[in-house]
């Protein structure tokens, strides 16, 4: 029996050269869009008119400026502690995020005496610059120093705190501070942008390579000392379970992790996790 050799048809042929430079054209032109728009794509600053701030729940706080050290004045919000025995949180929110929001998280420990201080970043709430990974770390170093705190965390228990993308700016400015902070809690957080960026992009082949913001917390949180707690929302559609699991784990000792089973991104709130913040923190006093 002879064997029938099917060969493809120079039509078939000629439509394939054609085809192939145009999905290379159209992949590189997503790569160009994704490289000059991601940060556009990161940074979310919300819209909150200063009748929001005054009427909601920022009316317990007073508004407090801290300079960066490349220049920016920048306003946060602060509620001073009780007294000297009251645990100090300081909070860095989402991307997408405002203090406003934020701060509704705090209500049952502000009333009983806990201090907050509501860190914003540059290009957001009104604030001067363009965020950038480096400014927001410049940022969270500007509140850390701030005149507010300065008067407070030698003698009050300080709290790092930090939610989503927040939590990055948390982790490296714990790291900068081991020995002044009495804790770290992070909300949602993940291991690296990187990871976070090909979750979303699973098709984009190569993206890692064009990110200029990076967020590595997963080469910082080994080199923190002080305890530390993990909320995790085991449906985070955002960053992933598995990207903060892993932020997790890499983390030394010691270290506690809630996970929230029926949680999404940003709805922790719902699930206790403001009553299961402020059971760690008094927690720590009880172990001293």
């Amino acid at each position: 029996m002879k064997v029938r050799k099917v060969y493809p048809s120079m039509k078939f042929v000629k439509v394939a050269l054609y085809t192939v430079p145009i999905w290379i054209a159209v992949y590189v032109i997503i790569l160009g869009m994704l490289y000059s728009n991601q940060r556009s794509m990161l940074y979310s600053p919300p819209k909150v008119s200063e009748e929001q701030i005054a009427t909601g729940a920022l009316k317990k706080y007073q508004s407090i400026y801290a300079t960066t050290s490349d220049g920016l004045k920048l306003r946060g919000f602060f509620h001073a502690p009780a007294d000297q025995s009251k645990p100090v949180i300081l909070a860095f929110h989402g991307n997408a995020s405002h203090p406003l929001w934020m701060a509704h998280d705090f209500n049952d420990m502000v009333e009983t005496g806990y201090g907050v201080l509501l860190a914003e970043y540059r290009g957001y709430g009104g604030n001067q610059g363009h965020p950038t990974e480096e400014g927001i770390y410049l940022d969270a170093e500007a509140f850390f120093q701030s005149k507010e705190l300065k008067k407070i965390r030698t003698t009050n228990p300080l709290v790092i705190y930090g939610q989503s993308l927040g939590s990055a700016a948390a982790v490296d400015l714990a790291q900068r501070h081991n020995e002044e902070i009495s804790a770290l809690i992070l909300e949602v957080p993940f291991d690296n942008l990187t990871s976070v960026v090909e979750k979303n992009f699973p098709i984009v082949f190569g993206v890692r390579f064009l990110l200029e913001d990076k967020y590595e917390s997963d080469k910082k949180i080994m080199d923190i000392m002080p305890p530390k707690l993990f909320l995790l929302a085991e449906k985070d559609e955002v960053v992933g379970f598995d990207s903060g699991k892993k932020l997790f784990e890499i983390a030394r000792q010691p270290k506690q992790i809630i996970e929230y089973k029926n949680a999404t991104h940003n709805g922790l709130s719902m699930f206790g996790a403001s009553k299961d913040t402020q059971n760690f923190i008094e927690s720590l006093s009880h172990e001293k």
